[in-house]
């Protein structure tokens, strides 16, 4: 297969999400060397909070914002859009505020609050508008700019919260903070420079509410999306809480967040120039429908490419992975790593099969769909986790996430069909499996953890590669290919 404009797409974004996923790993790192098991546990249980709370208010904003802002571009309606849209920000925000103070004054007299409490809201209003504003940058293509501030940002939200640590107080509570005062400034930085705050004053209450209307009817449905989705990746902690305890809680996030951050080095990039690709694209004739179809293909493609060989790498290495970036009270965790990596494997393989619907804004199928994973991940985790505890989590998260993707590629073909190409799955697969298999066989005599690791990887993914362009799973100029080949006869020579 082969596709420059993808790659060279797909390498600009990594350069945007290579640094924040790295700098992410490396916080977890500190982080579960600084708190034990069960801070870490509270504070991924507060953390959870305000991504629940931060998705069900801001990913209908997010959502019909990649949906209309191309086309308010092209009507070269743009202050119009930046008006209405800080309009919509202010509001919601103001409303959460409201609800949270209210509720604060109401429910401290008859619950245990907590020291969470605040950081949590603030935390949730500095996602509204970095999360919102960030969304702008991509949509308008803007990747030097959002490259450039989400590494920033990145590297800030890892050294404020380590000031805070070292110099206010030892609670997981100043990350929180950290990284919303690390938001907040760069939230500043892109509303004066990109959304031109003089337009506020230009547009009538008539246009604002039919902008409004546009972003509820298409973004609406996408909140019940995001929340059963939060119900599925987050649940699990909170019943880990109640039939376990925090000490599990930590365990299973430090090791879940380990993933997340790794997928992401992997999967962002590409879904990053998918996204807006995809949603720019007409759809109308039959033959650009088609154009969707083929390009949605070969996006899925790369993203199996690049993200199954991850998954025999760490039924190998997992271990030696847990070793170098948890704590200690976290490594028993490392035999849930594969099955982790699989279940958001097959999850975010999802989100390319469901680009039909969500161009065609069938919206509404996506949220039933969903639902019904969300749904079979609460049903297995009430019946395994009492029993099982965080491996049975892990179990509950994969076959509930199975099921997303598999429902999208049938129902999808009533639409605009999302095609796999199988024969590439099945190369992939098959040589992954041999590449690491072989590279574990080479370097299982290496005791050092980090040198097996390092080199288990290096070794694995040039066997990989060498492989794929041999058996034409990855398509290179033919000048490449002959220098494999003649450099794998000089090494059996």
């Amino acid at each position: 297969m082969k596709n420059p404009n993808i790659l060279h797409s797909s390498w600009l974004y990594a350069v945007a999400t290579l640094v924040p996923a790295l700098l992410g790993m490396l916080s977890i790192s500190i982080f579960t060397r600084i708190f034990n098991a069960y801070e870490f546990g509270e504070y991924s249980l507060a953390l959870n909070t305000a991504v629940f709370l931060s998705t069900l208010l801001v990913q209908w904003i997010q959502q019909s914002t990649q949906k209309y802002r191309p086309i308010y571009t092209r009507e070269n309606k743009i202050d119009e859009f930046n008006s209405n849209l800080l309009k919509i920000l202010f509001q919601v925000s103001s409303v959460f505020l409201i609800v949270a103070i209210i509720s604060y004054i109401f429910l401290k007299d008859f619950i245990s609050i907590g020291d969470y409490y605040f950081p949590i809201v603030f935390l949730v209003v500095s996602n509204i508008f970095f999360l919102s504003f960030s969304t702008v940058l991509q949509s308008d293509f803007k990747v030097s700019r959002f490259k450039n501030i989400s590494v920033l940002a990145s590297f800030l939200k890892l050294i404020l919260p380590l000031i805070f640590l070292m110099t206010l107080t030892k609670s997981p509570t100043m990350i929180l903070i950290g990284t919303a005062i690390v938001q907040f400034v760069f939230v500043a930085s892109i509303y004066f420079k990109d959304l031109k705050p003089a337009a506020l004053e230009k547009q009538n209450r008539d246009s604002y509410k039919s902008f409004k209307m546009k972003f509820i009817q298409f973004g609406l449905p996408m909140v019940g999306w995001f929340i059963a989705n939060s119900i599925i990746t987050l649940s699990d902690r909170y019943m880990l809480q109640i039939f376990a305890d925090e000490r599990q809680v930590g365990i299973y996030s430090a090791n879940y967040s380990l993933i997340i951050a790794g997928i992401g080095l992997l999967t962002r990039p590409i879904l990053s120039v998918a996204h807006p690709e995809l949603m720019n694209m007409k759809y109308e004739t039959k033959e650009e429908k088609k154009r969707i179809e083929l390009r949605n293909q070969s996006f899925t493609q790369w993203y199996f490419i690049l993200t199954i060989p991850i998954f025999f790498f760490l039924l190998s290495y997992s271990i030696n992975l847990v070793n170098i970036f948890l704590g200690e009270q976290f490594h028993e965790g490392y035999k849930i790593l594969p099955i982790l990596y699989l279940s958001l494997l097959v999850w975010n393989a999802g989100l390319f099969g469901h680009k039909g619907f969500e161009i065609l804004s069938k919206t509404k199928v996506m949220m039933i769909l969903v639902a019904c994973s969300a749904v079979i991940n609460v049903i297995l985790n009430l019946l395994i986790i009492p029993k099982y505890g965080y491996l049975g989590a892990t179990y509950a998260s994969l076959l509930s996430m199975i099921t997303y993707p598999v429902s999208v590629y049938f129902l999808s073909k009533k639409n605009i069909p999302w095609k796999i190409n199988f024969l590439s799955l099945t190369k992939t697969i098959i040589t992954s499996l041999v590449s690491f298999k072989v590279a574990y066989l080479i370097t299982n005599l290496i005791k050092n953890g980090f040198i097996q690791l390092f080199f288990g990887f290096s070794v694995g993914t040039i066997i990989y590669l060498v492989l794929m362009i041999l058996i034409k799973g990855i398509t290179v100029p033919n000048s490449y290919e002959k220098r494999v080949r003649i450099w794998l006869n000089f090494l059996k020579n």
